[in-house]
């Protein structure tokens, strides 16, 4: 959902341009980053840093409490008073990996545009080697002796599409992805987009950076500061943070990266368009709201917006 999240769903399921296109992939052209009031998505997204005690949805911190896997994960856009386009995620999980990620979205206000795919993760010797789906497949590469993926490359029907760069600040903190399009995605100029963390000391990404380059040259910045709740995210247990930062990227409903690598969940973010000198100015803010079962897994996610959108997200689990 954290191009969210958050998980995007906005460019693509809201009308948020002033004379451009939507971008399918949550990808900006140009006129849609000089004007879209861009909408972030269900950021709830986290994992326990290494090193510290796991803070388990449905458990807290004691070894005898049961483990809680997130299994689904759907968003909703409001349009005209009711809930209507939606992305619904699916998450499989076998001997403590994931091994599966599917998603569907129908976006009503372009079509409707329909679009569902079906990851099968395999692996070897524990790490993962690829992604397969019918028509697409990422293959994740590592440095010599690394366990954690340092690029991943992207093709459709056997024509390569994209490649990933991956950076960690710390082993299983991500500090940055880098998306070089050899394919420029539908409704997109952008040749590459280029995202930094910044993480505070509870292993938050209190600020994401997106810079991106175009095909004609021209560039752009957008940055977003998070502030948290005290609750964990219904993410923080999915083992594999970096595919499913991958495969969001590669989506053409896709989220900010950023979204997967908090602890815990949002309470609020705020959105800066950035100029050539530096200087931000204010393009959008949003609450965060959530509701919480007696076990204190988060359930439902409201998201309300000064562009007066409305985004709801609820989650699914499954506990061992």
């Amino acid at each position: 959902m954290t191009d969210r999240s958050r998980t995007y769903i906005s460019s693509v399921m809201a009308t948020k341009t002033s004379g451009s296109s939507p971008d399918k992939r949550r990808k900006y052209d140009e006129a849609f980053f000089k004007f879209l009031s861009l909408g972030l998505l269900g950021l709830v997204l986290t994992q326990c840093v290494p090193g510290d005690p796991p803070v388990e949805p449905g458990g807290g911190t004691n070894p005898g409490t049961s483990t809680c896997y997130l299994t689904s994960a759907t968003e909703q856009l409001e349009r005209n008073g009711a809930f209507t386009d939606f992305i619904d995620r699916r998450f499989g999980y076998s001997n403590g990996l994931l091994v599966s990620e599917s998603e569907q979205s129908i976006v009503q206000g372009f079509g409707p545009v329909k679009r569902k795919t079906n990851y099968q993760l395999q692996y070897q010797n524990g790490l993962l080697t690829q992604a397969v789906d019918s028509l697409n497949l990422i293959v994740f590469e590592y440095a010599p002796g690394a366990s954690s993926p340092s690029q991943a490359v992207y093709s459709r029907l056997g024509r390569q599409r994209a490649v990933y760069t991956l950076t960690y600040a710390a082993p299983g903190r991500l500090s940055g992805i880098k998306e070089t399009n050899q394919v420029l995605p539908l409704n997109s100029l952008a040749t590459e987009r280029d995202f930094t963390f910044t993480y505070d000391g509870n292993g938050n990404v209190i600020n994401e950076r997106l810079r991106l380059k175009f095909s004609t040259g021209n560039t752009g910045e957008l940055q977003t500061d998070y502030t948290f709740t005290n609750q964990p995210s219904p993410y923080q247990n999915v083992p594999n943070r970096v595919a499913l930062t991958v495969l969001a990227l590669a989506g053409e409903v896709e989220t900010f990266p950023g979204e997967f690598w908090h602890r815990n969940t949002p309470s609020g973010f705020a959105v800066y368009n950035v100029n050539a000198a530096g200087v931000r100015t204010p393009n959008e803010t949003a609450t965060l709201t959530g509701q919480y079962d007696a076990t204190n897994k988060l359930t439902v996610l409201d998201q309300n917006s000064s562009t007066l959108r409305r985004i709801r997200t609820t989650f699914g689990y499954q506990c061992q």
